[in-house]
């Protein structure tokens, strides 16, 4: 139709093919968001994500293939997560250098199972704020989160891409939104 569309949306690893992708593209969508989660299989699976890292990799080939930006999102804190499977993840993040990453810290919600086990439960609905000063999840976790997100943006490697293919106000952006410390 001459629609010049640029359009977002959520998909599954799991679910993509190339020829799904490639009228994707065809229609305007240039930009997928992802779940992945987490790179260690045992955590992903407790959280119902039940792909392998080769079918994330596949995945990832294919949307790179067919032209779409990859908005990545991982959880970080997840039950049964250490401190090294979060490195894993940042690591594949920082390989993999996608056009948009979001860290989150995992959050037990109320109704979840993961809440359901907590000896002790958060009462102050402010404490399930991704960036409340009381937010309900392991310091270390929060402090892992925000340290990621400098060191996955403020990457030469990063910048240098945003800026190849969105330009020079994009990276520029990038570089702004850094500046800003929530904590």
């Amino acid at each position: 139709q001459g629609f010049d569309f640029n359009i977002w949306a959520y998909a599954r690893v799991d679910t993509v093919t190339e020829e799904m992708l490639a009228k994707m593209k065809k229609a305007g969508i240039n930009w997928l968001a992802y779940g992945f989660e987490s790179t260690s299989y045992p955590v992903r699976l407790m959280s119902g994500k039940k792909f392998s890292q080769l079918t994330a990799e596949r995945a990832i080939a294919m949307t790179q293939s067919a032209g779409i930006n990859i908005m990545a999102n991982f959880m970080f804190g997840l039950p049964g997560e250490s401190m090294d499977d979060m490195k894993a993840s940042l690591d594949m993040a920082m390989r993999e250098n996608f056009e948009y990453v979001n860290f989150s810290v995992a959050l037990p919600y109320p109704g979840s199972k993961w809440y359901a086990d907590l000896q002790v439960k958060p009462t102050d609905w402010s404490s399930f704020s991704q960036f409340s000063p009381n937010i309900c999840a392991d310091p270390a976790v929060v402090k892992f989160r925000d340290e990621a997100f400098q060191a996955y943006f403020n990457r030469l490697e990063y910048l240098s891409m945003i800026k190849r293919k969105f330009g020079e106000k994009a990276e520029e952006h990038i570089k702004e939104m850094v500046r800003w410390k929530i904590r």
